[in-house]
């Protein structure tokens, strides 16, 4: 058996890819770029690597392998490659070596193909890292941003501490700088007697001062449309003189009594709900509150063209008006005013010192003292 038929003998157990390389080293002996191509895409498909090409691996047959003309001679017309070397010696390669040669150089070709592409379509966690760093700031910050409002947090609690160790006379004292006004000249509007006041342990001068500081007092200059909630004013007072937690449904009774009044001397109007408008953030006068002239004409004003209803209105209907005009309405003084909306007589007095009464019950200003009850169908408005 001749060197070739032995490698073709031989080849047989290699992958499809190898003796499709043999096959082409037979025909041509030199493997051309479009050769190592074409080898390159089997090799992939055979571990599941498609090839868009579809192409297909051509093996040397049986038949293709010719015998020499004489096994026994090493010299023949078979001879793959001679050549003279060093001192004039003459060398060559038998037929079927050289093909052995041209399969290990596609061998290693392929081999340094495949490193390639795998390096170049390796994932690169570049994008990861930067990804990560950007999250690690992120975190950095978010800590110190944290620390900044532990800190400060620490601070208010400390002023807050040292505001309520003091004596009511210093109390007063700090709260002056603040309206720019000494006590004496503090209007009627800061201290009034509001329900649930006894809940927040200091006299309602105080922390109706300490209100006005922190919520009304300059708002207009720091933002173009200042509110103020009754929310918001809560949660501060609770923290501020550490009241207790059964105590939040007193507290916000007395924080809307308390900005109701201010309503109605002109600081706020409210908007919806619990929220109010501030109109003036400076502490007025005395002289300036609204006098009973003024508050004389706001309710004729409100009252112009508002005439009794002829039906009675009923529960479910006055229920309706106080969601619809946000007008807050204890129990207690809903039962009194359903009650008198039964009695006939009531239609027999004049609309605006009825309007004028329920106002100051519900502690709102007259206009919307005059929108809840026509809302409710107690009043009716003339048509122009």
């Amino acid at each position: 058996m001749t060197i070739i038929q032995e490698i073709h003998a031989w080849s047989k157990e290699l992958a499809a890819w190898q003796q499709n390389a043999i096959t082409r080293l037979y025909a041509n002996r030199i493997l051309s770029p479009q050769d190592i191509e074409d080898l390159y895409a089997l090799a992939k498909t055979e571990v599941g690597i498609p090839d868009e090409e579809q192409r297909s691996p051509i093996k040397l047959q049986d038949a293709e392998v010719a015998p020499l003309a004489n096994p026994i001679s090493i010299f023949d017309t078979h001879c793959a490659r001679a050549s003279i070397v060093n001192h004039g010696d003459f060398a060559y390669v038998p037929c079927g070596l050289d093909i052995l040669e041209g399969l290990v150089g596609a061998c290693n070709e392929l081999r340094t193909q495949a490193t390639q592409e795998k390096s170049a379509n390796a994932p690169s966690d570049a994008a990861y890292a930067a990804l990560e760093q950007e999250r690690q700031e992120d975190r950095r910050l978010d800590a110190a941003l944290d620390a900044a409002r532990a800190e400060r947090l620490k601070k208010i609690e400390k002023a807050n501490a040292c505001f309520r160790d003091g004596p009511p006379a210093q109390k007063l004292t700090l709260l002056e700088a603040k309206p720019r006004k000494p006590v004496t000249a503090w209007p009627a509007s800061l201290g009034q007697d509001v329900r649930g006041a006894s809940a927040i342990m200091v006299s309602t001068r105080i922390w109706q001062a300490d209100v006005f500081r922190k919520y009304i007092r300059g708002q207009g200059a720091r933002h173009p449309n200042p509110r103020v909630t009754v929310e918001s004013v809560t949660d501060w007072l609770i923290q501020r003189y550490v009241i207790a937690s059964t105590e939040l449904t007193s507290v916000r009774v007395a924080v809307w009594d308390f900005l109701s009044a201010l309503e109605r001397v002109g600081y706020l109007r409210r908007r919806v709900r619990q929220e109010f408008e501030i109109l003036r953030d400076v502490l007025c006068d005395e002289t300036e509150v609204l006098s009973p002239e003024t508050k004389a004409r706001a309710l004729e004003t409100a009252t112009h063209g508002v005439f009794w209803a002829r039906d009675v209105a009923d529960e479910s209907q006055f229920w309706s008006a106080v969601r619809k005009t946000g007008v807050h309405v204890a129990p207690s003084d809903a039962r009194m005013l359903l009650s008198a909306w039964q009695d006939a007589k009531l239609r027999l007095a004049n609309e605006a010192p009825y309007a004028g009464s329920v106002a100051p019950m519900l502690r709102i200003p007259v206009e919307k003292a005059v929108e809840l009850l026509a809302a409710a169908g107690v009043f009716v408005r003339a048509v122009a």
